[in-house]
């Protein structure tokens, strides 16, 4: 079981990474330009960061605690096809 804060960088022909049904906090994943798919669901995620992965096509990520400035920025991610997310206590900011 993985709990706590990871990190997955510089891994060059990664293309899934599938690491839902843990304890996450908090997950970097930065610099792995194959990865397609990111499945990160049913942990307690309240901070996930992806940098320098533009291939990413699919991200998983119901059922965490993130929050919108906790979550990343989908346009980083052009190929990008499916994001899932679900979180029955998500409160969305009311813009300003």
């Amino acid at each position: 079981m993985l709990r706590g804060k990871k990190k997955i960088s510089d891994f060059p022909d990664l293309i899934l990474l599938s690491v839902g049904d843990n304890l996450l906090e908090e997950l970097i994943i930065r610099n792995c330009p194959k990865l397609k798919y990111v499945i990160v669901s049913h942990n307690k995620l309240t901070k996930l960061t992806i940098e320098n992965c533009p291939n990413l096509t699919d991200l998983y990520t119901q059922h965490n605690q993130l929050m919108d400035e906790a979550f990343p920025d989908p346009r980083q991610f052009p190929n990008l096809e499916y994001c899932s997310y679900y979180d029955p206590n998500y409160q969305p900011k009311k813009p300003s």
